[in-house]
């Protein structure tokens, strides 16, 4: 366990009282899994967090801000300079609408509002102070705690809770990420460690990432049977003193090949967590990134139909032969790839440190976050057998590929990093 200096102690309880909560609260000892995988500090049901949370109700944004967002005198003393997209004036005659009847346009100034004042200078937003009380709160924020996590090399840990607006709150004594370990944020979060160590270089994966959750593949098309066969030509009719009058007729033209199914729109990447951090002392080399998630592929397109066999020639009678195979029908077209998504957009990290060690670093990766490729097209169908035989069908068409979400950006103490 780790040995915490007394102001460490203090800063430590400090947390704990503005969180109404005491050292009970606490996991005892060291937090760490044996062998490779994914770990998770989480609320959601499907996942076997490692750590219990506990829940702390929080009844107004202003409480949020202060637990886990920026002061504003951060803004006003200069500080850090104010980056938060600041949406229109909301009206307050809009505030006794009901949940259910704002816009599109309307919920997306929220967000932008409810970002900016947790994070940014609230005095900016003051406006939307009301509507995001209404919406947001009184909330249940999880907060997790334990004296000491050790992330060893293939591990990742991830931080996540039910939804993208429910926030989360993590506090340590010591945190040491090994080589080849990594802490992932897809949740809002706020962390308060007192010990934060790195090994490593400071190259290759983040060891201390925000992400936003990969988007999922679309479905591939599928591939039809083949067509039906042509009908079968007329029976020949006999004449007179053995001859043939009329032929036997050719068979039809096998039907054509039916498309092959377009490959399925790839989903879009979301975007990454708002993570606010404070480190009292940092050792070693800690890799910080930020990014959206990954768009997904767009689905393989199925290939076109087999056309179906030219009609069998007509019968033959006593004076006249078998007619001739219908000609095979053409092959279907193959289908579409399907469109990529596009990548999320990385949010603001910012990491608050008060000392680090001698030959320690703090640097910066930029992954993640690019857009997917899009589906292969299907192949034509073949054609069908005939007299003569049926064309192939035309090939679809490749999907797009999506774009990529634009980076986030981090701030150590104050300061945007490059």
């Amino acid at each position: 366990m780790a040995n915490l200096t007394e102001y460490q102690l203090q800063k430590r309880n400090q947390f704990l009282q503005e969180l109404g909560l005491d050292e009970s609260a606490i996991t005892q000892g060291v937090v760490q899994a044996e062998g490779e995988g994914t770990f998770y500090l989480s609320t959601r049901p499907e996942h076997n967090s490692v750590i219990k949370p506990h829940f702390v109700t929080v009844q107004t944004v202003d409480d949020l801000k202060r637990l886990g967002g920026i002061p504003d005198a951060v803004y006003a003393n200069r500080v850090m300079e104010e980056h938060h997209a600041i949406p229109q004036e909301w009206s307050a005659e809009k505030n006794d609408l009901a949940l259910t009847d704002l816009t599109r346009e309307d919920e997306e100034n929220i967000g932008k509002a409810y970002n900016a004042y947790l994070y940014g200078n609230s005095e900016k937003v003051q406006s939307y102070r009301e509507i995001i009380q209404k919406k947001f709160f009184p909330m249940q924020m999880p907060v997790f705690l334990a004296n000491d996590l050790v992330v060893n090399a293939g591990q990742t840990y991830v931080v996540t809770s039910q939804g993208s607006t429910q926030p989360v709150g993590v506090g340590f004594d010591s945190v040491t990420v090994n080589t080849g370990g990594t802490i992932v944020n897809l949740a809002n979060a706020t962390w308060k460690v007192q010990n934060f160590t790195a090994s490593g270089d400071g190259t290759g994966d983040g060891n201390y990432c925000s992400y936003g959750a990969d988007g999922a593949p679309g479905g591939n098309g599928g591939t039809p049977g083949k067509a039906q066969q042509g009908n079968q030509g007329s029976k020949g009719v006999d004449g007179d003193c053995g001859s043939c009058s009329t032929a036997a007729g050719k068979g039809d033209t096998g039907h054509t090949g039916a498309p092959g199914g377009n490959g399925g729109q790839g989903q879009n990447g979301s975007d990454g967590a708002v993570v606010n951090a404070t480190f009292t002392t940092v050792q070693g080399n800690v890799t910080v990134c930020s990014s959206g998630g990954n768009g997904g592929n767009g689905g393989n397109a199925g290939n076109g139909g087999q056309g179906g066999d030219g009609g069998p020639g007509g019968a033959s009678s006593s004076n006249c032969g078998t007619g001739q195979q219908g000609q095979g029908g053409q092959g279907g077209v193959g289908g579409n790839g399907g469109n990529a998504g596009n990548g999320g957009n990385g949010k603001q990290v910012y990491i608050n440190y008060e000392e680090i060690a001698t030959g320690a670093s703090i640097s910066i990766l930029k992954p993640k976050g690019v857009g997917g490729t899009g589906g292969t097209p299907g192949n034509g169908g073949q054609g069908g057998n005939g007299v003569p035989n049926g064309g192939g069908g035309a090939p679809g068409v490749v999907g797009t590929s999506g774009t990529s979400g634009q980076i986030g950006t981090i701030y150590i103490n104050g300061a945007p990093a490059s």
